[in-house]
């Protein structure tokens, strides 16, 4: 029996040639990494950094069974502590403003549900439930799969869903842009500020992405791509200007985490298996060098951030390592965000 391709020869070379592009462009610039493998090789190693310790609540957290609520704030979050992911202040600056909080942990282990139930012993509108993380070989598709199981988690009792990632920080202007929009209303965000490699460089170039967050409970909604939106059927969008920060890449511990974490979930990408091989061994040679950081992934262009941090976010800023218990302390002194 004779196999033949479902593509057409001319078809197959424009896929191959497209993707070694896509490789060339996206792969770490490997020169300046020669040091960082000699010694690999040579076994030269300090030892990966160890993650803060995370203590868990006084008391078990309590959460709403069966009530209404006209605006819900729901997210997905694994591993927020090693990624270095600011979720205590992404998820705590919505305290006071959400009717409730749901937050859907992939089963982490290192720290981050400890944070989370300490968040929730905080206020009863914070609701905590846990999920075994998607198996699947494309890492956008287990991360729109566990949003989508977020989601259903979220629309109990919902009037308004409003999505938020664990590293996105909305400023006060734009959370009460989202509580003062109508309850049939879809927001779509412009876009998103980028910091990159530290607190104070973003990128440049933007991602093509739509950043829909905020729409009716009842709407016919489901995540896509990475996460990062939602097809919302017929239901009609009200795009803003609003830019939201988002905070994922700043601690160089925590981002060299983030590679190789990235490197297992998106293994269909050689891209980034390189890039998690190349982290690893940075990780444990405690290499933190921010030319070495922005050679991981040439392809983006960082330039100085000329804005200023939310409040919430000032005490972050002077870290080297995310340590959530710092943002925690101050919620349970009584501040607010």
């Amino acid at each position: 029996m004779q196999i033949t391709s479902r593509f057409p020869p001319a078809r197959r070379l424009r896929r191959i040639a497209s993707g070694l592009r896509l490789l060339v462009s996206t792969h770490p610039k490997l020169l300046p990494f020669l040091p960082v493998i000699a010694d690999g090789v040579l076994g030269r190693s300090r030892g990966v950094e160890p993650l803060p310790s995370i203590e868990p609540p006084p008391a078990s957290p309590r959460a709403p069974a069966g009530t209404t609520a006209d605006l819900v704030v729901f997210a997905v979050i694994r591993n927020g502590v090693a990624n270095g992911y600011p979720f205590v202040e992404a998820f705590g600056s919505w305290l006071g403003r959400a009717d409730r909080l749901v937050v859907l942990d992939g089963e982490s282990d290192d720290g981050t549900r400890e944070a989370l139930d300490r968040l929730a012993a905080l206020d009863p509108s914070v609701v905590i439930a846990s999920s075994p993380w998607p198996d699947l070989a494309t890492g956008g598709g287990a991360i729109a799969q566990m949003t989508n199981r977020a989601l259903d988690l979220a629309r109990d009792g919902a009037r308004r869903l409003m999505y938020i990632q664990a590293d996105e920080i909305y400023t006060d202007a734009q959370r009460d842009l989202v509580v003062a929009q109508p309850r049939d209303a879809a927001l779509e965000f412009a876009g998103c500020v980028n910091f990159w490699n530290s607190f104070d460089a973003v990128l440049e170039n933007e991602f093509p992405m739509r950043y829909l967050r905020l729409f009716p409970a009842d709407a016919a909604a489901h995540s896509i791509a990475d996460g990062f939106s939602f097809e919302l059927g017929n239901t009609v969008i009200t795009p803003t200007s609003e830019l939201f920060l988002h905070y994922g890449w700043c601690f160089p511990a925590n981002i060299l985490r983030k590679h190789v974490s990235h490197g297992r979930l998106y293994r269909d990408d050689p891209g980034y298996r390189i890039r998690g091989a190349l982290a690893r061994l940075m990780l444990e040679q405690r290499r933190y060098d921010r030319r070495l950081l922005d050679a991981l992934a040439p392809q983006y262009r960082p330039v100085p951030f000329a804005g200023e941090h939310p409040v919430c976010m000032q005490h972050v800023v002077p870290q080297t390592i995310y340590d959530p218990s710092v943002g925690l302390q101050l919620l349970e002194s009584g501040v607010r965000w």
